[in-house]
């Protein structure tokens, strides 16, 4: 079972209300994650067997992001396309079989769905 926490908040620039961090994952399968920025925002699975990470990814000073999902049952990670602007929030859905992403740029908000 996965635990999962986020420490060394730094705002992506001044007054901004999305940060990067450092993620805790703690587990038995854990990926190297050194050397990569992730936001501060991610979830666990109801078994807590699988995790979600939102890693920033910047392309010509436009801020975007990829969503990682992260199996312990089977030691797997697979990574999304980029997704434009910054990730508000994200969370699993109908019973863990999708995941919710809400995304935010240039003023508005978008729902994505992440069939699992």
């Amino acid at each position: 079972m996965y635990e999962l926490g986020f420490e060394n908040l730094i705002e992506i620039r001044v007054g901004s209300s999305y940060f990067s961090a450092d993620v805790i994952l703690i587990g038995e399968y854990v990926p190297d994650l050194h050397g990569l920025v992730f936001q501060n925002k991610g979830c666990l699975n109801s078994l807590q067997t699988c995790a979600v990470l939102v890693q920033w990814e910047i392309e010509e000073e436009q801020p975007g992001f990829v969503v990682w999902l992260i199996a312990e049952d089977d030691f797997t990670v697979k990574r999304t396309e980029r997704f434009r602007g910054c990730c508000d929030s994200i969370r699993y859905i109908e019973n863990d079989s999708k995941i919710e992403v809400i995304s935010y740029f240039n003023g508005e908000f978008n729902r994505i769905i992440l069939e699992i």
